[in-house]
């Protein structure tokens, strides 16, 4: 598994077409079991946007783009990673 750090995606490298990470991301999306109505239509609208998009994962390309936060925990403790608006 091939680890991406966060400054990759201010350095071009997510202008890659459908890289194996892109490829994650839309498996992994799609796979999702929405847990209502709403969510469902959520999962379609992402999946057609992500389909049609030249580099989903660059801010700069469009203004339709992926973002998103994380938590990650371990041993020394929690971090929140936090899209910035």
């Amino acid at each position: 598994m091939r680890v991406i750090r966060a400054f990759e995606c201010y350095t071009g490298a997510m202008r890659r077409p459908r890289d194996e990470l892109h490829q994650r991301i839309r498996s992994d999306v799609a796979a999702r079991v929405p847990v209502d109505q709403r969510e469902a239509d959520s999962i379609v609208a992402f999946l057609a946007a992500f389909d049609r998009l030249e580099a989903p994962l660059d801010q700069d390309v469009d203004v339709v783009h992926v973002t998103g936060s994380g938590i990650v925990i371990g041993p020394r403790g929690v971090v929140l990673l936090e899209h910035k608006r």
